[in-house]
């Protein structure tokens, strides 16, 4: 019916060319085609897409593997297993390092003893 899976790969295209940000991209799509409505996941995908810059390598971007990481989690959960001991990772493993700056961390409690962002406080394990 062209509505969803079509339009968001539309909507996708408009953003990356224009550089404008979804909700923008909808509604330039509406004006030619009155039913677009991609569903809510691909919405939420295409506000990830705008948010990460709208990268030509999506895949390397921390953002978007923070977000495949929590589809992992919801499907381990929707099947009541845990995930796979291997795929478990912190939200701080989720982050780009910068090349100029590096946190060491407690492999236990993943406390930061020191960092040249930060002063280093008084928690330990």
């Amino acid at each position: 019916m062209g509505k969803s899976r079509s339009a968001t790969i539309v909507i996708s295209y408009l953003m990356q060319t224009l550089r404008i940000s979804p909700i923008e991209a909808l509604e330039q799509l509406r004006e030619g085609r009155g039913v677009c409505d991609p569903n809510d996941g691909f919405k939420h995908q295409l506000q990830i897409y705008h948010e990460m810059g709208m990268p030509d390598n999506v895949e390397e971007h921390p953002l978007y593997q923070k977000w495949l990481y929590e589809r992992e989690l919801d499907a381990a959960r929707a099947c009541g297993q845990a995930p796979d001991a291997d795929k478990i990772r912190f939200l701080d493993e989720h982050a780009s390092p910068t090349a100029d700056t590096i946190d060491m961390r407690c492999r236990k409690c993943r406390y930061v003893p020191f960092s040249p962002l930060q002063s280093a406080g008084t928690q330990k394990c």
